[in-house]
């Protein structure tokens, strides 16, 4: 009966061998998952920044689409300057959503991330010419260019420059403003 039990003995401590791992198979699984988590981690940045550009594509789509409202609801008559607007009507301040700020909000410390600014082009660049079917071009009488410059910065005072020399914080928009025959 003595010679049953050393062979139960070996048995158990075999079995109990095989329930766990060894250091080396634990040692290559931490390896290959921190593998797997520095990857992900390299990716965050990418991530974050795509994320970034889309909150600006959409806050500056959002300002696009505000002003060409306003502009295609304006009276031709009151569409008479040349250049950046300097009447204060001419630039608008939004936040980093696109949402407009007005003066008064400025003034209690709302803050500002974009500055807007309409330029419509010297007169005789600002008239939109059509094809016609002859193959002559005829001039528009029912819309007009408009560049929306929209310069992402807190400075109310920005400067805008020439529309062929933009810095990289400023873009714009070209619209069509269409005659809507208001008074």
């Amino acid at each position: 009966m003595n010679a049953v039990l050393p062979a139960l003995s070996s048995t158990k401590q075999a079995r109990r061998r095989r329930l766990g791992f060894s250091l080396a198979e634990v040692t290559i699984a931490l390896a290959i998952a921190a593998g797997g988590f520095v990857s992900l981690l390299g990716l965050l940045p990418h991530g974050l920044d795509l994320s970034r550009r889309s909150a600006e594509m959409a806050a500056k789509t959002r300002i696009v689409d505000f002003i060409s409202g306003e502009l295609s609801s304006t009276p031709w008559q009151n569409l008479n300057w040349t250049g950046h607007g300097t009447t204060s009507g001419m630039r608008r301040y939004f936040d980093d959503q696109g949402v407009e700020i007005q003066s008064s909000e400025i003034n209690a410390g709302a803050f500002v991330s974009y500055v807007a600014s309409v330029y419509l082009p010297p007169q005789n660049a600002m008239e939109v010419k059509l094809p016609l079917t002859s193959g002559t071009s005829q001039q528009e009488k029912y819309m007009k260019r408009a560049l929306v410059f929209i310069a992402q910065t807190p400075d109310q005072d920005f400067a805008f420059p020439a529309p062929d020399s933009l810095p990289r914080n400023v873009s714009y928009n070209a619209l069509l403003i269409p005659d809507m025959g208001l008074p």
